[in-house]
């Protein structure tokens, strides 16, 4: 659930920052592509 609304969020807001960018003078601004799934590694060590 977390990493599937965060994932669904995040690109919602990537789409909507990239379609009001694209009507601006200096271009499209993309907002890189972030993964939310954790590392077996890193919730270890948490």
């Amino acid at each position: 659930m977390r990493v599937t609304g965060a994932s669904l969020a995040y690109g919602m807001i990537r789409e909507t920052v990239a379609n009001l960018t694209a009507r601006g003078p200096h271009g499209t601004y993309l907002l890189p592509s972030v993964s939310f799934l954790e590392t077996k590694g890193k919730s270890a060590k948490k």
